[in-house]
């Protein structure tokens, strides 16, 4: 995953399979997070699919929004969940 630096956006979060719930999401999370913080940012944002909400959840992430998606690969709209987070506290 990655900071866009000129949105403040978190993108493309995602672990292989075989390393899912042993923390390594959780932790480039947090990486990322961080040094949100420290470049001077407030506010982080992301879609998030509606399976991985929770988990953004757990991290200070709030709902904003749903929105659909068009999605040319999967022919088909996808829900898509528009989530932020206060750095500030």
């Amino acid at each position: 995953g990655y900071l866009d630096l000129s949105t403040g956006s978190i993108e493309a979060v995602f672990t292989l399979p075989q390393y899912t719930g042993k923390g390594l999401g959780s932790q480039i999370i947090e990486a990322i997070k961080s040094e949100a913080r420290g470049r001077g940012f407030e506010q982080l944002t992301l879609s998030s699919t509606p399976n991985a909400q929770t988990f953004y959840e757990k991290h200070g992430f709030k709902l904003m929004q749903e929105s659909m998606y068009p999605s040319a690969l999967a022919q088909a709209e996808l829900r898509c969940m528009e989530m932020s987070i206060n750095l500030l506290g």
